[in-house]
């Protein structure tokens, strides 16, 4: 008569690989998937039910709210229940936390108090709000919460508290997209990375102390920095992102133009959707790189352009001194620009590039769609470009053939709102 295998060699035979796997790992499995997935995983068995609530990032996106539709409409709850209960079945620290909601009838601003309070109070690091459909408060707590150190924030009011000598205490990083900014003069003791996209209202009167802030990035044409503030940062920073409608816009202008002072340990800048027929956002931009004497790496995204308006634009310059460089750019070593269309105004600012820095080492060009499609066309502007005299021996021309993702050389602010 046949004897039962003993239970445990049984429990051990339906025990997976994956089941054995180190805790550390079977939380980067779950920070692999959608929050809703990941949820799923606890069905499994008690071991991934454990992970599962001591798993501390949770994103709430339109996918996830996609994904649960039919489950709120079959069992009369809402989204927020939904999200209510993942929290408080918490067993650890919710590390980070994104709520990305879009017209969500039922939210209250008690709502964004309650989850935050519970998150300050709860170790959370990376906090992502963005909410859509009326107009909310940043809550309070957050301002005090000592454990945040990266924050994003869209379509939000923020009011600075009156009076508050120090705000995110542990912040580094900032990102602050199409928010209404109020009482805006504080210190952010330890903010490393500052950015602005989209339209944020209140920036003439942004003035916070930032005495640790390296990178600032302000990709907007609707909204500018309060001049003196601008230009103080401009001899601190490491890294600038500006947009060619921020480098338009009279305030930001004038901050750069009127600065007596150098941008003397700026060593990365990138130049979103600059438009080379535009003189302003040109002669921003040269009299910027000219007062950057340590700058290593330029990036350059062109705005997208009518060739007979360049054209025309080229003929009727007075003035292509703001095309040329001045003086030797010593450090720039990388320069990179995205949708390149060919203009005769994009090839004169090369040649002065290719002139002035006799240390550049790469001149990587993203060609614009109108030119991938025209291989002539290409083999003429790479012809024309490589006659130009160099200032350095080792210059590498690199035109690629095919367009490629959209990504400059340093700032790297990701909108993925």
């Amino acid at each position: 008569m046949a004897t039962s295998p003993p239970l445990e060699t049984t429990q051990h035979e339906r025990r997976d690989l994956i089941s054995e796997l180190p805790i550390e790992i079977k939380h980067r499995i779950l920070e692999c998937l959608p929050t809703r997935e990941a949820a799923r995983m606890a069905i499994l068995s008690t071991l991934w039910k454990n992970v599962w609530l001591q798993h501390g990032r949770l994103v709430f996106d339109k996918a996830f709210f996609r994904s649960i539709q039919n489950y709120i409409a079959e069992n009369s709850t809402s989204a927020l229940n939904i999200i209510y209960n993942i929290l408080l079945l918490r067993r650890g620290p919710v590390k980070k936390f994104t709520l990305k909601i879009y017209l969500e009838p039922k939210l209250q601003q008690s709502d964004i108090e309650w989850g935050c309070r519970f998150l300050s109070r709860n170790g959370i690091e990376e906090l992502t709000l963005l909410v859509l459909g009326s107009t909310f408060k940043l809550p309070a707590c957050i301002f005090s919460c000592p454990t945040i150190k990266q924050l994003r924030l869209c379509c939000l009011v923020v009011d600075f508290p009156a009076n508050a000598r120090c705000i995110f205490p542990g912040v580094t990083s900032l990102v602050l997209n199409t928010v209404e900014l109020n009482g805006v003069s504080a210190t952010i003791p330890n903010l490393e990375k500052l950015a602005f996209l989209g339209g944020c209202e209140g920036m003439d009167k942004f003035e916070i102390i930032a005495p640790k802030l390296e990178s600032l990035s302000h990709i907007s044409a609707y909204s500018g920095f309060e001049p003196r503030w601008f230009a103080l940062q401009l001899t601190r920073i490491k890294s600038l992102g500006l947009s060619g409608g921020s480098l338009g816009r009279g305030d930001v202008a004038a901050a750069v133009l009127n600065s007596s002072t150098a941008a003397i340990n700026l060593q990365v800048m990138e130049l979103h959707d600059l438009s080379f027929s535009c003189e302003q956002q040109i002669a921003t931009a040269m009299t910027l790189l000219q007062k950057s004497p340590n700058l290593c790496e330029l990036g350059i995204g062109a705005a997208m352009a009518w060739a007979q308006y360049e054209e025309d634009t080229f003929n009727h310059l007075e003035d292509r001194d703001y095309y040329f460089i001045n003086q030797d750019m010593k450090m720039l070593r990388t320069v990179k620009i995205e949708g390149f269309n060919g203009s005769k105004l994009e090839v004169l600012f090369l040649k002065s590039v290719l002139s002035k820095c006799p240390a550049l080492e790469r001149v990587v060009i993203h060609p614009a769609g109108s030119i991938i499609s025209h291989a002539l066309m290409r083999m003429d502007i790479l012809r024309e470009l490589m006659s130009f005299p160099r200032a350095s021996p080792n210059a590498l021309l690199v035109f690629l053939k095919y367009m490629v993702t959209y990504n400059l050389v340093g700032c790297n602010v990701e909108d993925d709102y």
